[in-house]
């Protein structure tokens, strides 16, 4: 069965001290701090793209970890995932069986994304303050975990 909640308990984040420049770094992070684990990945579809020298794509690196990786190819449009995401939180904060938490002492950087992206002049999301990835990454998990639901949800007559 699917599952109904989807908690954020932990993230791993770009910063100077501990930078994530790549895929392999990332990958060794994750083995370090969860040895023995096997992951589900929800990436960008862009890790599909061939990498500058040809070899493997991004994609291919995670699932020679044994990991599994879901993703839609393009990936879903933004306002979508924005939608669906703000669609979990508020059944969450509604106190409704599922929805998206997360905890804010140990993901302060998501956070601070869920309350504060900013958006450009037309509307969508600011793409330079460097905060749109968390963005993104969220709702890429949230379309695979809960994606076919939420439109099934979408498409219901409305009910309170």
């Amino acid at each position: 069965n699917p599952p109904d909640k989807l908690l954020i308990l932990e993230e791993l984040i770009d910063t100077k001290e501990r930078p994530i420049r790549d895929t392999p770094t990332m990958i060794k992070m994750l083995k370090e701090r969860y040895p023995g684990r096997r992951f589900r990945i929800c990436p960008d579809a862009s890790g599909e793209n061939r990498n500058a020298n040809g070899w493997a794509t991004c994609i291919d690196e995670l699932r020679q970890q044994g990991w599994t990786c879901h993703h839609d190819a393009p990936n879903p449009l933004v306002a979508l995932r924005i939608s669906n995401v703000n669609r979990m939180l508020v059944t969450a904060l509604e106190d409704r069986a599922g929805g998206l938490y997360v905890n804010t002492k140990y993901c302060p950087f998501t956070t601070d994304v869920l309350e504060q992206q900013p958006y450009d002049k037309v509307g969508k999301p600011d793409k330079h303050s460097g905060q749109d990835h968390a963005a993104d990454a969220m709702g890429y998990l949230v379309m695979q975990t809960f994606g076919a639901r939420l439109a099934q949800a979408r498409s219901a007559p409305w009910r309170h």
